[in-house]
């Protein structure tokens, strides 16, 4: 599918570390054009919203019904995001498994992530994604600071986004849409081969150790025999000799 993708005529540097080149007509934004950071503390309302997550699956509801995962022992202190906020951890990011994440929910999160409301130039989508994309491979490494690897939100505001046309974006998203959701069905397919073979080696295993082998069956006799002169290097020789003096 990569191979399909066929690339633009003329080229440009993007100035960027993380990033190389980037087609000739896309622009190059710094962020504080593209989003605004918004921290609004829910205070003594945290009853009234849902509590999120940020995962690897994007921004979630969590459920707190199981008890189970570490919640704030403050909830009061946590922010307010909207539907449509880019939500993004910005501490310990070459650990954290996915940093940056587009809320589809209204709710509340801690305190400790850095939110931020798109200002409407181009799409959020695609904004999300080429900082999914960097985040894969941990790219945003040039703006870390201090010991716990910090990117500043001020570092980050900063730093440029490409932005091809609107248009184009919108391709693009719907593109990725599209090719996500074919590899996704095609992962959980291999998932369910995968566990039916599972299944089948667990079986095998409690029906040989719990009803045994009929040793004197003759196929069993010689696929047992030849995987052994197989993995025997000293079995394997005899057996040569023995060919050839046969022979």
């Amino acid at each position: 599918m990569i191979a399909d993708l066929r690339p633009y005529a003329e080229y440009k540097e993007s100035g960027l570390p993380w990033l190389g080149t980037v087609p000739e007509h896309w622009e190059l934004i710094p962020n504080r054009g593209l989003v605004r950071r918004r921290k609004v503390l829910v205070g003594n309302r945290h009853s009234e919203y849902q509590l999120l997550s940020l995962t690897k699956q994007g921004v979630i509801v969590r459920d707190i019904s199981t008890g189970k995962g570490k919640f704030s022992s403050d909830m009061g202190t946590s922010q307010e995001v909207r539907d449509g906020d880019l939500v993004f951890c910005f501490f310990d990011v070459p650990e954290t498994p996915r940093t940056v994440g587009l809320s589809r929910h209204d709710g509340m999160i801690t305190g400790a992530y850095t939110v931020f409301e798109f200002l409407g130039k181009g799409s959020r989508e695609y904004f999300e994604l080429f900082y999914r994309a960097m985040d894969d491979r941990k790219l945003l490494s040039p703006l870390y600071s201090g010991l716990r690897n910090t990117i500043p939100a001020e570092s980050f505001r900063a730093a440029k986004t490409p932005q091809p046309p609107p248009d184009e974006q919108v391709v693009i998203v719907r593109f990725l849409d599209w090719e996500n959701g074919r590899l996704e069905r095609a992962i959980r397919a291999k998932q369910k081969v995968i566990a039916l073979l599972n299944e089948q080696k667990q079986a095998i295993i409690h029906r040989a150790v719990t009803r045994g082998l009929d040793h004197r069956r003759k196929d069993l006799t010689r696929t047992t025999r030849t995987t052994v002169i197989k993995c025997n290097p000293r079995q394997r020789t005899k057996q040569n000799r023995s060919n050839s003096t046969t022979g």
